[in-house]
């Protein structure tokens, strides 16, 4: 299973709604998406990148941040891209149902998590798809 690891520029910003988090990518031309939080903005990062990938039929080689200039408001954000687990077809339809459920984790490594903007939830996804493989 090839996972795919893009870096992204997310950037915060105010309206009168509220926050929100948009994504770009000099990389990815005409690709931008948002959402209201850290983890929706992922979520719809995430789909806009697999479904461009799906479309062309084959994935293109991360690029190179190094050289990329970040505002105040700007982080940037390696996203994975795990195209089997995005495209349901390929999954057997007992795996594409999904469930909350409620995990009880220390707070200093929920707080490590939070810094470093890491998804919870694809992180137990991939540990217990790794327990069962």
């Amino acid at each position: 299973m090839q996972v795919w690891i893009y870096p992204m520029i997310f950037t915060t910003q105010s309206d009168e709604d509220g926050q929100l988090e948009t994504v770009s990518s000099p990389d990815w031309p005409g690709l931008v998406t948002a959402g209201r939080t850290r983890t929706a903005a992922l979520a719809q990062t995430i789909d806009a990148l697999a479904t461009r990938i799906d479309a062309a039929g084959e994935a293109p080689a991360p690029g190179d941040p190094s050289h990329w200039a970040l505002a105040a408001n700007q982080q940037l954000v390696n996203v994975p891209v795990d195209m089997q687990a995005w495209h349901p077809a390929t999954l057997p339809p007992d795996q594409t149902a999904q469930t909350t459920v409620q995990v009880t984790v220390p707070a200093y490594l929920t707080a490590q998590a939070a810094a470093f903007h890491i998804d919870l939830s694809m992180i137990m996804t991939h540990a217990l798809q790794r327990f069962f493989d």
